[in-house]
């Protein structure tokens, strides 16, 4: 988010690139027990009450001069969408039904109103807009996720059905024979050339 709005953010975890916080600690390390010492504190909440009141001394005691008082601040171009620049952005996998998964809902990218197929397993980036609108990002293009329902495939495939049709029980033949317990294909086929043979 702050690189898309121009930010840099600078971070160290050594002491030598952090001098003022550096000397800060130092400072109230050790004056800070000293002060305690002389307003008889003796509790926390009275040490805490006190640091209110210290926080504005220590503070007109020790100003930082300001080296640059120019407003850094820029004006956003109104041609931006500023939801994509407030935008968080995730990885995803897109998995065999070219379908992602995000916060435990299933999505799948959209191009002019058609669905996007991609090869399992493909990376792709999700992006949720300031605003709450969901985009996906591969190969440098921009198409909205739509949300898919787990149940909406089979039942598309089942609603045409005959109800007789969908819940017969398939019962394979039973035969003694000992080919059904090493290929029952091979016997099933046998037997059906047999038959049709007698008739």
């Amino acid at each position: 988010m702050c690189h898309n709005l121009g930010i840099k953010l600078t971070t160290s975890s050594f002491p030598q690139t952090k001098g003022r916080i550096e000397r800060l600690w130092n400072t109230l390390q050790d004056r800070l027990p000293k002060e305690l010492k002389e307003s008889n504190i003796s509790t926390i909440n009275q040490a805490n009450l006190f640091l209110d009141e210290y926080i504005d001394k220590y503070n007109s005691q020790f100003p930082l001069q300001i080296e640059n008082i120019t407003n850094s601040f820029r004006f956003f171009e109104e041609t931006k969408n500023i939801d994509f620049y407030l935008s968080r952005i995730f990885e995803r996998t897109v998995n065999k039904g070219s379908t992602i998964k995000y916060q435990n809902k299933y999505y799948i990218t959209h191009s002019n109103e058609e669905p996007v197929f991609y090869k399992n397993k493909t990376k792709i980036m999700v992006v949720e807009t300031f605003d709450g609108k969901l985009y996906s990002n591969s190969y440098s293009e921009w198409m909205p996720l739509l949300e898919v329902l787990q149940n909406s495939t089979y039942k598309e495939v089942y609603e045409d059905k005959n109800p007789d049709e969908i819940n017969k029980i398939y019962n394979p033949i039973k035969t003694s024979s000992p080919w059904k317990y090493t290929n029952w294909i091979f016997y099933k086929n046998s037997k059906n050339k047999v038959l049709g043979k007698i008739n």
